[in-house]
């Protein structure tokens, strides 16, 4: 696949990316804006993630009759629009519907690109392709959110989202260059739906959930953890996430080398023991500005590998429906991040701050664990099918 359309569809997800992360960074100021809590601001993500989860795996089926490029197009149009009527928003409750617009249009752009990526590369260079794509989430970080967080600073957190609007207006018809012809139909919602009636498909999504779920419960409420922790301004705390963002574009295309060198099975191992390090450091390092930016930086890296190696896996689990088993990828990826605007809101009017990385370490553990089970599940009757 030609760079230039990996280039356009990685700018997509850094579009995508800025929207989603920057909410973590300016969360207090909304919340003090709307004259709420920072725990009930945080419910913005939840109702993000939960009408992305539902809209990815329909949405893409009700617009079968558009090419792929046509759905990528109008995905990017309505994300300008919602966001410019974020901006505008007057009060909470109409911001968490248009919220929910936003979160429709981003359901239907990720995996159609991400399923574009996998139509037009190369077998052998799948993995490394996906996590060149994906590191638009870390370039959001680097890039993006510092832009976002400074605009907040000096203006307001509904500027922040023009500032969005602006960009996915201009992304919206550098997409018009991509191919329209030569791509693979859009498949119905029974065959999106029959890669559920393979275990391995099911047990590698719930994986998905778990893992963003532990991921986004610190990311949400990072803001107080590490900002207010530490005693950081608005201008370390932007470094500070601008060498998370960084780290997240060297771990996807880490994560996608490692898995197309290893095969992804091993990739996950190492990337979910690392994880349980990584979250487990950052509550005490979050009381200080140095180890918290060294930790944010090392979790960069190993939270952005995990998108392209679980991508990956689930392309080698599913056959002939891995199309159909990446639209549920990012309906998963967003029940995970339903799941952590409560826990985190839970855990953070339960208990302090600093409790919520040690959570979500908790669940990675878990999750190794159970990674490691169905891998020796998996090599025992690959093993018995040979010996047959």
């Amino acid at each position: 696949m030609p760079l230039r359309r990996l280039l356009i569809l990685t700018l997509g997800c850094f579009v995508i990316g800025t929207e989603l992360f920057i909410i973590g960074g300016i969360l207090p100021d909304i919340a003090d804006s709307l004259k709420i809590s920072v725990s009930l601001a945080g419910q913005l993500v939840t109702v993000f993630a939960c009408a992305y989860a539902v809209g990815a795996p329909f949405l893409t089926t009700m617009l079968w009759k558009l090419s792929r490029r046509s759905i990528l197009f109008y995905a990017m149009i309505a994300f300008a629009i919602s966001n410019f009527a974020t901006a505008l928003a007057p009060n909470f409750s109409s911001l968490l519907v248009i919220r929910i617009v936003s979160a429709l249009s981003a359901s239907l752009f990720i995996p159609n690109a991400a399923s574009m990526v996998a139509e037009l590369s190369e077998t052998q260079r799948r993995g490394r392709n996906l996590g060149i794509v994906m590191s638009g989430l870390g370039v959001a970080t680097v890039l993006g959110v510092p832009l976002g967080i400074t605009i907040n600073a000096l203006l307001s957190w509904r500027w922040v989202f023009v500032f969005v609007a602006v960009l996915s207006l201009a992304q919206a018809f550098l997409i018009l260059s991509l191919p329209k012809n030569g791509i693979s139909p859009v498949c119905s919602l029974k065959t999106r739906f029959s890669s559920l009636k393979n275990p391995a498909v099911v047990k590698t999504l719930v994986v998905t959930v778990l893992v963003i779920c532990a991921g986004f419960t610190t990311y949400t409420y990072i803001a107080i953890i590490v900002q207010k922790s530490s005693g950081m301004n608005n201008a370390v705390f932007a470094f500070c996430l601008s060498m998370y963002g960084l780290a997240s574009i060297l771990g996807s295309w880490a994560g996608g080398w490692f898995s197309d060198r290893y095969g992804p099975q091993k990739a996950l191992i190492l990337n979910m023991i690392l994880l349980v390090l990584v979250f487990a450091l950052l509550s005490p390092a979050s009381s200080q500005a140095i180890p918290a930016i060294l930790v944010m930086f090392l979790w960069g890296i190993v939270g952005s590998a995990f998108t392209p190696i679980q991508q990956h896996r689930l392309l080698q689990v599913a056959g002939a429906n891995g199309s159909a088993a990446l639209a549920l990828n990012s309906s998963a990826i967003y029940l995970g991040q339903m799941f952590a605007g409560c826990l985190g809101g839970i855990v953070l009017a339960w208990s302090s701050a600093s409790i919520i990385p040690i959570v979500s370490s908790c669940i990675d553990l878990a999750v190794l664990v159970f990674v490691i089970i169905i891998g020796q599940k998996a090599s025992r009757a690959k093993f018995y099918k040979l010996s047959a």
